[in-house]
Parts: structure tokens; C-alpha cells; sequence
């Protein structure tokens, strides 16, 4: 058995792009590079939790310029 690689959040999520455009099932291409099925599903989960994390904090900044340009707090009322 080799040593185990320790991943960061890049390696991660070049191995999660790596896994999609593969073609294989998860548990296939964790077999053929010897990676732990639950490590895969846990940081798969931490990436996409993070994704979502940074997509909505991004609408609500977009939100709120939205809202100053328009005259009105991020609700929509007027000030």
C-alpha cells in the first residue's frame, strides 16, 4: 500500500473535477486511486457547501448595489 497523500482544498477539487469528467463511479475512480470512498463524499460535500456559501454571499453584495443604484436599501424600500 502506498503512503497516504494528504489533500488540500485544490487538490480536492481537482480530484472531484477529475472524478466528473472520468466517466467512472465514485467508488470505481476512488479504487483506481486509492482513495477512501467517505473522504471523497465528505470533502465533495465541504466543496459544494462551500460553493453555495460564496455564490450567496456574492448575490447579496450584487443585491445590495443593486438596491444603492436603484435608491432603495436591499429590501427594495426607498430611503
Amino acid at each position: 500500500m502506498k503512503d497516504r497523500i494528504r489533500r488540500d482544498k485544490p487538490l480536492w477539487q481537482n480530484t472531484l473535477v477529475d472524478q466528473a469528467s472520468s466517466k467512472l463511479t465514485i467508488a470505481a475512480y476512488c479504487w483506481e486511486n486509492e482513495l477512501s470512498q467517505a473522504a471523497f463524499y465528505k470533502r465533495k460535500k465541504r466543496v459544494s457547501q462551500t460553493s453555495e456559501r460564496t455564490c450567496h454571499q456574492k448575490t447579496t453584495q450584487q443585491q445590495v448595489l443593486n438596491a444603492q443604484d436603484a435608491g432603495t436599501d436591499a429590501t427594495g424600500r426607498p430611503y
